[in-house]
């Protein structure tokens, strides 16, 4: 087959025929489900003896490995060594919830919402959401809050920002100040809205820059500040 994904992004700099040299060692010292995964995933992906990366995968996905059946929902997706079949995607995606993947349920998810091979669903993407969220995969949070707010279900989706502002999804935390300052989904807070906001401005945050910049120019939840709305003013 054609080394068509060899490159210096993938290798780093490195001869790819060294790095799977380096990964078979690994793997024939660790012999897990692990190391054969990632020596699979590098000679499928630098095009190099793609035939046993393969067949590695195919072992790996048959004896449960969630993370082997999603790489192959990823190569039927993008048609690469196989015809592109987005079926096939869908269903490993499936096999591997069906496991118990959080990833996996959080792609499916994103499929329902954005109509990715499937019919546009939200009532089934949020509940894959909630099903990746309860499997601890913070991604689907955000993806559960916008949708639960498209639903009409502000507490919940209040909620679910909360959760992932906390767990370090970034882009959540303006959302989350806002609910906090207008009180979507729960009690008005505007001190701790304007402290996240703050944060947020002080870490490159344009939007929460441009909206410190109007509160404190014109009053807005908190006492005029023309020294303040310049200095924001300034980042937006």
């Amino acid at each position: 087959m054609a080394n068509d994904f060899k490159n210096e992004e993938q290798t780093g700099g490195q001869n790819p025929e060294e790095i799977i040299r380096k990964l078979r060692d690994a793997d024939d010292e660790e012999g897990t489900e692990a190391s054969a995964f990632r020596l699979a995933v590098a000679e499928v992906d630098l095009g190099i003896d793609v035939k046993e990366g393969l067949l590695i995968l195919n072992q790996l996905a048959n004896g449960g490995s969630t993370a082997a059946i999603l790489k192959f929902a990823d190569l039927f997706e993008e048609g690469r060594y196989y015809k592109k079949d987005e079926k096939r995607a869908f269903q490993c995606l499936k096999k591997a919830d069906e496991l118990g993947d959080a990833r996996a349920a959080y792609l499916i998810g994103r499929k329902y919402r954005l109509g990715l091979g499937v019919k546009p669903n939200e009532k089934q993407a949020i509940r894959y959401f909630f099903k990746a969220a309860d499997r601890g995969y913070l991604k689907a949070e955000y993806q559960l809050a916008v949708a639960c707010f498209t639903a009409g279900q502000p507490d919940e989706g209040a909620a679910a920002l909360k959760r992932c502002f906390e767990g370090g999804i970034r882009e959540a935390g303006y959302d989350y100040a806002m609910c906090l300052l207008y009180g979507d989904g729960l009690k008005k807070d505007t001190k701790e809205a304007v402290r996240i906001l703050e944060k947020l401005a002080a870490d490159g945050d344009e939007d929460a820059a441009a909206k410190l910049a109007f509160m404190y120019r014109s009053g807005f939840k908190v006492d005029r500040d023309e020294e303040k709305a310049k200095v924001y003013g300034a980042k937006e």
